[in-house]
């Protein structure tokens, strides 16, 4: 009997994914050493001539932990609870108690965590919620809003369960401006707060006439602040255009994806601002797009680079419904959504926004009360705890280098954050572990993980709901409006 073997019996195994298909980590086995964090380089997915992340320098906390943070950062370090700064805990409503955590807020310098500063102490309150106690750390349900209470504050979703716009305001887009934000109607800025005297008609702009002095350059820098503890919230940084080749590397990049080694150099030249840090790839530079955050931006590239995804192409000009279905929310004719990188995925349709997008999502509710506790109680600066700070670092948790984390403040006042795909065309396994990201970023949240709970910014995220789906479709979206709205009747549910 001859034995008849393979035509290659000893050549390897063909790759399971091709380059297409992988899906890559390049963090992934501690390339780093243990005083410096590994940061993913998303301009450089493929490799080729480019690094695929980078080795920052950086403090590591405690001996042992295996947490280490970037220099700059500001982290919130456990102290002996008797040892902090006083009292200052919950709201004292229900069954009080004497346990109580305390912390320090410090930075992470080159000699180590430095300018350190106590925080007024947490007891472990529990919520005191009409006839009934809720447990510290329990999560729960008033109507359609989740809840949970912390340290004694109840943190509550805000959604009106009528399906309607907050404060039942009309989905008429004519801009507004309220201290740090920008809004898409003055009845959605009174609505998140803001007084008449606050509030500004028409789109904003950061770098009008007289925001800088003689011999300076202006920049924009949006920012959207998260207490109002924090009147000072810049908008834009006045540059020295005197001797730019003496300024630190600090680079920028131009309207049309032109990089510049400083906001100095780039005024010089005559271009345009277009937004700070490196040119974006996988991206465009032309084209005005409506975010998703209600917001225009003069091109997809700016858009992330402020972390906002894109709703749609050319200016806003609508609000959407508002509601966890996956569907398009605007029947303004002028809304052209963009198709999705694959049908039948799952995916959201970003709160206030018109277009369905393939992805995770989770919306994620923050105690305004734990910001307060550290401006208030602190001397940094009020600037330190903004939105872009806190998603940079919930950025550096997300793994997969395909996958890449947006988000904004939304008209409800949560924190919606989705992790989609970088690429054009992903396959269903590249779809997938972006949704599983966010899955991760979620569970990491509610379970108050350290790498969460040491990041001054952080550290206030309370609970984290995901609300990716499916696409509705004829009935199966008419089943799901009824689930919604029997489940709203509900009056009240702990969960455990």
């Amino acid at each position: 009997m001859t034995l008849v073997l393979p035509q290659c019996y000893l050549c390897p195994d063909p790759p399971l994914l091709s380059a297409h298909e992988a899906i890559t980590s390049p963090c992934a086995g501690a390339p780093c050493n243990a005083s410096q964090t590994c940061v993913i380089n998303r301009n450089c997915l493929r490799g080729g001539n480019c690094q695929r992340y980078t080795c920052v320098d950086g403090c590591q906390l405690g001996e042992g932990s295996g947490q280490t943070v970037p220099l700059g950062w500001w982290v919130r370090v456990p102290m002996p609870a008797g040892g902090g700064g006083g009292g200052g805990g919950g709201s004292g409503m229900g069954a009080g108690s004497t346990r109580r955590a305390c912390f320090k807020v410090c930075r992470c310098t080159r000699r180590g965590l430095s300018s350190c500063q106590p925080l007024p102490c947490l007891a472990f309150d529990n919520c005191q919620l009409h006839d009934r106690i809720v447990n510290h750390g329990d999560r729960y349900w008033v109507e359609c809003n989740a809840c949970v209470c912390l340290w004694g504050e109840r943190v509550c979703a805000r959604r009106a369960c009528s399906g309607k716009l907050p404060c039942a305001c009309p989905p008429h887009h004519l801009p507004a401006a309220a201290r740090s934000r920008r809004l898409p109607n003055v009845c959605l800025a009174r609505c998140a707060g803001a007084t008449d005297a606050e509030i500004e008609f028409g789109e904003r702009e950061e770098c009008g006439s007289g925001a800088c002095g003689r011999r300076l350059g202006c920049a924009a820098t949006p920012t959207v602040c998260l207490s109002r503890l924090q009147a000072a919230c810049p908008q834009h940084v006045c540059v020295n255009t005197s001797n730019c080749n003496g300024q630190p590397a600090n680079p920028v990049c131009d309207t049309d994806g032109v990089a510049h080694p400083t906001a100095c150099h780039l005024l010089l030249s005559g271009k345009r601002f277009g937004y700070w840090g490196p040119c974006l790839k996988y991206c465009s530079h032309r084209g005005t797009v409506c975010g998703v955050d209600g917001i225009t931006y003069t091109s997809e590239c700016a858009a992330w680079a402020k972390y906002v995804s894109v709703d749609y192409s050319g200016p806003c000009v609508a609000v959407g419904t508002i509601s966890d279905l996956m569907e398009p929310k605007c029947t303004f004719d002028r809304v052209l959504c963009p198709p999705m990188k694959q049908q039948n995925c799952q995916g959201f349709t970003p709160p206030g926004a018109c277009c369905p997008k393939c992805g995770g999502a989770l919306r994620v509710l923050y105690s305004k009360k734990q910001i307060d506790r550290a401006l208030y109680g602190t001397n940094i600066s009020a600037t330190v705890v903004n939105l872009h700070n806190l998603l940079k670092a919930l950025e550096l948790q997300v793994k997969i280098a395909e996958c890449a984390l947006r988000g904004y403040l939304t008209i409800e006042t949560e924190i919606f954050v989705s992790i989609e795909s970088l690429l054009p065309d992903p396959t269903d396994l590249q779809l997938e572990v972006c949704v599983l990201e966010a899955e991760r970023l979620a569970d990491m949240i509610n379970r108050e993980s350290p790498v969460i709970s040491i990041d001054l910014g952080l550290s206030a995220l309370s609970y984290a709901i995901n609300v990716h789906t499916y696409p509705t479709k004829g009935v199966g979206g008419v089943a799901a409006s009824l689930i919604t709205l029997i489940f709203s009747l509900t009056s009240i549910s702990v969960l455990r």
